[in-house]
């Protein structure tokens, strides 16, 4: 999807609520791309659209505008750090994600006790749950960093339609329930897993994201709403994610920091020298460490200190379903767009 970050909340939640990190899956090796993502996009613009059919490329070129504005506009986004919620039936906890081009990622869930960090370095996927005893960092089962290393790559994949062995299709168009007239795109990646995507008509922002869950082998559909515009790159505010109807998690950015100093080191697995007693990182008295710890510690200004499954008073998802939400406002980016090929 778009450079916003997609909270993995099946999986996050078994890691919050149990005191084992185990994560039963398919028996599913990791992706591999042969070259690596990076290698594979290294000599590729990423809004080249020369191999796309018009129609096709008239719709992406539209969204490229709308999301990203122009080609020097994203080229000087180096990193996103977003701040926000993640809201659950059960409570609401709070997280910090970090995305770095080209598909560096790392989540950190805070939690009651301590915290549940996720991460990505373009090769190894790996996690580390403070919330066990003695606990240490471990490679990520493979149905699980099927998940994680698919929704990696910073900017999403509509960008990039030159890699070789990805394909990019425009099955047409569909109505939502609500009367939303959405473009349906299908993305099949080099390794074989496929996507759909689904943007506004008129905004021709990304509304809607399909994706199958290795672990679960179910699919789900993403949804966003309150589209935001920050240094010209159009971010949702609101996700939510539903499986068979049913409304799992909502996450919420309070903040969004472009190129705030998030080096590449930070996305690497620990070392198990660096977990101290009780599954925290050990103190560190070099200036790069404590600047690291200010980076993954809540801003001063977020929310509020957040309870493991704590009550939340009313209903904490909207009121009204967000698939009969407006998900940007038509006038926000009228200029943008051209419908001619």
């Amino acid at each position: 999807m778009l450079p916003s970050i997609k909270i993995l909340a099946i999986f996050i939640f078994t890691l919050t609520l149990s005191a084992s990190v185990s994560v039963s899956g398919q028996d599913v090796a990791p992706p591999t791309y042969a070259p690596t993502y990076a290698q594979s996009i290294e000599r590729i613009a990423p809004m080249d659209l020369s191999s796309v059919e018009p129609r096709l490329a008239t719709v992406l070129r539209n969204y490229y505008r709308g999301t990203f504005t122009d080609e020097d506009t994203w080229s000087a986004v180096e990193s996103i750090r977003f701040d926000g919620t993640l809201h659950l039936p059960q409570g609401v906890l709070r997280f910090t994600a970090f995305k770095k081009k080209p598909d560096f990622c790392r989540v950190v869930i805070h939690a009651r006790g301590g915290e549940v960090a996720m991460g990505y370095d373009g090769s190894d996927a790996w996690q580390l749950n403070t919330l066990e005893p003695a606990a240490q960092p471990s490679a990520m089962a493979p149905a699980e960093a099927l998940n994680f290393i698919r929704d990696a790559t910073t900017g999403g994949h509509l960008l990039y339609s030159g890699i070789p062995g990805k394909h990019i299709q425009l099955h047409g168009i569909i109505t939502t329930q609500s009367g939303q007239r959405l473009y349906d795109l299908g993305v099949t990646l080099p390794d074989g897993q496929s996507l759909r995507s689904q943007l506004h008509m008129t905004t021709f922002a990304e509304v809607r994201q399909i994706t199958t869950n290795h672990v679960s082998g179910e699919q789900e559909i993403t949804t966003h709403e309150d589209f935001r515009e920050i240094e010209g790159i159009r971010l949702p505010f609101i996700s939510t994610l539903t499986v068979n109807g049913e409304q799992i998690h909502q996450s919420r950015i309070q903040r969004v920091q472009i190129n705030q100093g998030v080096m590449p080191w930070m996305f690497t697995r620990p070392s198990g020298a660096e977990i101290g007693e009780g599954g925290r990182p050990r103190s560190q008295p070099s200036e790069s460490a404590m600047e690291a710890e200010a980076l993954l510690s809540p801003s001063s200004n977020s929310a509020p200190q957040n309870q493991l499954l704590s009550p939340v008073p009313g209903d904490i998802w909207n009121t009204d379903s967000l698939f009969n939400a407006t998900p940007a406002e038509t006038s926000t980016f009228p200029e943008k767009f051209n419908l001619s090929p």
